[in-house]
């Protein structure tokens, strides 16, 4: 697979939108732009991993979006150690 930042460049070209700085999803900038975007790339990365998603996107509900993104981890085998509402932010250490 390609790098990280790679991959997300194409995430963002294919949305049309500027590529994310290092920092972007690390720091509170504008919750619900960054919760839309970490939304839109969660569920694309999970897609080009193979993986699927129980039908979810960032226009869904925010509760119902972060309980279904974190089942949709556990189900890849990834580790989640934060209530998914950590997640409703779009920054932070869980985002991250």
């Amino acid at each position: 697979m390609k790098s990280s930042s790679v991959q997300i460049g194409r995430f963002c070209n294919s949305r049309g939108i500027k590529p994310f700085s290092h920092c972007y999803f690390a720091v509170p900038l504008n919750q619900n732009e960054q919760f839309m975007n970490f939304v839109g790339l969660t569920k694309w990365l999970i897609g080009i991993t193979g993986g699927k998603t129980s039908g979810w996107n960032e226009y869904d509900d925010p509760n119902t979006v972060t309980n279904n993104i974190v089942v949709d981890l556990k189900k890849l085998g990834i580790p989640v150690n934060f209530a998914a509402n950590k997640l409703k932010t779009g920054s932070g250490d869980s985002v991250c």
